[in-house]
């Protein structure tokens, strides 16, 4: 699909459709599953790093898998975060190329679905969106203001769902003013960034909200085109010229703000939703945070690691390897359980705390090496600023007297469905 196609009905399609319920479809943990799988992971991983076992379908009944459409591939979940680390440093034995059969359908391909050297041309061009000089220009003139705006509707009550008032709505707010979309396209765009993670449950509706994407970026991008000196990340992506590679054309620009939907939208929320749940169960926690602004950046990494806000990644063989002492031929899906390496007692004691006083290690929430996420420098700075102005601006921030601790639910994806809180005023 070229970036200008017209979405023809994709519209009619999507009418009348509830896009969140049947996003909280794909985010709850199935009856079969589990309301906590780390402790399964625990399990898992105690009889072995690497199995030969599918996961998401064995142990969470859940209805999709890297077993292929025909379901005759093996597939692997790997445990432990060395393993993990592994197929993340090899991507010529462990291929992202898997994901064009699931997620590629939906965005087009992208970065995070292409193995060298496609790779590393895109994330060359790629990276100039997210220079340091980009992220103080979107720090200063976005994300701060837009926080500003959020809490100014939700300060004067003295009590309210942080999760719908301020998670849920700042990251999406952040990438379509990035991005450059007119104001009254908001709620389209948020319900279409949504629709796009349907991909293995309703793929009717994820290529419909897909083309119809297509249809809204399609038009910025030719009229960035024709009015160029602006800064928009699309005009960024349109100017982006590094070692001489090939420009970026309109396919590869709108693929790239399709997959910066989830990425810069659901994966802040859902990060900055675990942080607020972790410090918020524990109020010695809160406290100190609040006294002591330097633990913000370590806390921020301890939630990732602790609530992993994608707690899969998925990657095919190329080749025969053996790993862990287990023997996977070429041609095998390969399920990367992030949160399970994220909690691998062999690399960090007591791994099922939330501890903001932690001595900080690397973790995979947001993958590793070539295949590092691209925006997670301005999932951080949305991240913190929205975190500072909470603290600042709602003491003796608390959960309600009584109310049992704040949950974090989900298998594929985990998140808090709702964060009630009070404040003095």
């Amino acid at each position: 699909m070229s970036a200008t196609m017209p979405s023809v009905d994709a519209w009619s399609k999507l009418d009348g459709v509830d896009i969140f319920a049947e996003y909280d479809k794909v985010v709850t943990t199935s009856e079969d599953g589990a309301a906590d799988p780390h402790l399964l992971y625990d399990e898992l991983r105690e009889q072995g790093s690497v199995q030969k076992i599918d996961v998401l379908t064995e142990t969470f009944k859940l209805p999709y898998s890297m077993a292929a459409p025909n379901g005759n591939r093996p597939v692997y979940t790997f445990f432990g975060y060395e393993p993990v680390l592994t197929a993340y440093r090899h991507p010529e034995v462990f291929s992202s190329t898997v994901l064009q059969e699931s997620i590629g359908r939906a965005q087009g391909k992208n970065l995070i679905q292409v193995d060298p050297p496609e790779h590393t041309r895109l994330r060359k061009l790629l990276a100039a969106t997210f220079s340091k000089k980009q992220l103080d220009h979107w720090k200063t003139d976005v994300v701060e203001p837009i926080v500003e705006d959020v809490m100014a509707d939700i300060i004067s009550g003295g009590e309210g769902d942080l999760m719908a008032k301020v998670a849920l709505w700042l990251p999406i707010r952040v990438v379509h003013e990035i991005i450059g979309l007119d104001a009254d396209k908001l709620e389209d765009f948020h319900r279409l960034a949504v629709g796009l993670q349907l991909i293995k449950t309703r793929p009717d509706l994820a290529l419909a909200s897909s083309a119809a994407l297509a249809e809204m970026l399609g038009n910025k991008i030719t009229e960035r085109r024709s009015t160029p000196g602006g800064d928009s990340t699309i005009d960024v992506l349109i100017d982006a010229r590094v070692d001489g590679e090939t420009p970026l054309t309109d396919d590869e620009i709108l693929a790239f703000l399709r997959v910066l939907l989830p990425a810069g939208g659901e994966t802040t929320t859902r990060a900055l939703g675990s942080l607020l749940v972790g410090l918020l169960n524990d109020p010695n926690q809160l406290d100190a945070l609040r006294e002591d602004r330097s633990l913000l950046p370590g806390a921020i990494e301890e939630a990732l690691r602790w609530e992993s806000p994608t707690q899969f990644n998925y990657r095919i063989t190329l080749e025969d390897i053996e790993l862990d002492g287990v023997q996977i031929p070429a041609g095998s899906g390969i399920n990367l359980c992030l949160a399970a390496a994220n909690r691998d007692p062999s690399r960090w004691e007591d791994p099922h705390s939330f501890d903001i006083h932690r001595a900080r290690r690397a973790h995979v929430a947001f993958g590793f090496g070539a295949h590092t996420c691209i925006g997670m420098h301005l999932a951080r700075v949305e991240v913190q600023v929205a975190m500072n102005a909470i603290l600042d601006r709602m003491p003796n921030l608390r959960i309600e007297d009584g109310r049992a601790p704040l949950m974090v639910e989900g298998t594929t994806f985990r998140w808090p469905k709702s964060v009630p809180v009070r404040w003095d005023v």
